[in-house]
């Protein structure tokens, strides 16, 4: 992995600059953001990675990418299992957005068309995706929307509910970038955008709505996907973890 810092540009001599504006170029499309402290840096940095950084965009994923900023790592997950002979793959943008975004984001960010399954509208599997990945959108729209402040989740329960069964149909189950929704308590974040994610809000609903061991079932789930795929080491699963932690002990003392 290495390190880059903006300012260095700067210090350049000017007969350099067409070469460090090259240079930034194909870091800036080939560099992964890093949370967390690395010597003594706690902000903006990025990070090359000798293999991660060639591995390719999809749509539909195979895989997670996180950086551990206790190991000083970066690694890559496996979102489901993974076919043989499949090219490993992550997802350059949020894959739950719809077509027409992730492909306008694709293209401004790095400077590609995405020709994967899901966004082939030549096939009945890329036009099934397109309609399965814009009702996920329109659910998400409408949860933001009916979210107030000190108001009771409970009616969230079955657009959640249908909000999973179309990420699993997607094969988006796995997760992605997760640790951005995850709450620090029981206070909602606005987006849902991947199994476990969706499993925490699910719990919170579930909560709401007085339906205790079902809502600790729904966290189990998504403790176990935040290990799997971003590790049982991170920040983020020591969040989730708690939450689940404090499901329980609300579950018993209901009793």
């Amino acid at each position: 992995m290495q390190l880059f810092r903006a300012s260095a540009a700067n210090k350049l001599p000017a007969t350099d600059v067409d070469c460090a504006a090259k240079l930034s170029a194909i870091f800036n499309t080939n560099a992964f953001e890093m949370e967390g402290s690395v010597e003594g840096v706690s902000e903006g940095l990025s990070g090359v990675c000798i293999l991660a950084s060639r591995i390719n965009h999809s749509c539909l994923p195979c895989a997670n990418h996180r950086y551990n900023a206790k190991q000083k790592t970066y690694a890559i997950y496996a979102s489901r299992d993974i076919e043989v002979d499949e090219e490993i793959t992550i997802a350059y943008v949020p894959p739950t957005q719809s077509r027409e975004v992730r492909r306008a984001d694709l293209r401004k960010s790095y400077g590609f068309d995405c020709m994967c399954k899901a966004c082939d509208l030549s096939t009945g599997f890329g036009k099934q995706s397109a309609r399965n990945r814009a009702k996920i959108e329109e659910l998400q729209a409408g949860l933001k929307a009916s979210r107030k402040p000190g108001v009771r989740r409970s009616g969230e329960v079955e657009p959640l509910r249908r909000v999973l069964g179309l990420l699993e149909e997607e094969r988006l189950g796995g997760g992605y970038e997760a640790e951005r929704y995850v709450p620090s308590s029981f206070s909602s974040k606005d987006s849902v955008t991947d199994s476990a994610d969706s499993r925490v809000e699910l719990a919170v609903a579930l909560k709401d709505n007085d339906e205790l061991p079902q809502a600790v079932a729904e966290m189990e789930i998504a403790v176990e996907l935040m290990g799997y795929n971003y590790g049982k080491d991170t920040v983020y699963f020591a969040k989730i973890q708690e939450n689940l932690e404090g499901l329980r002990r609300a579950s018993v003392e209901r009793r």
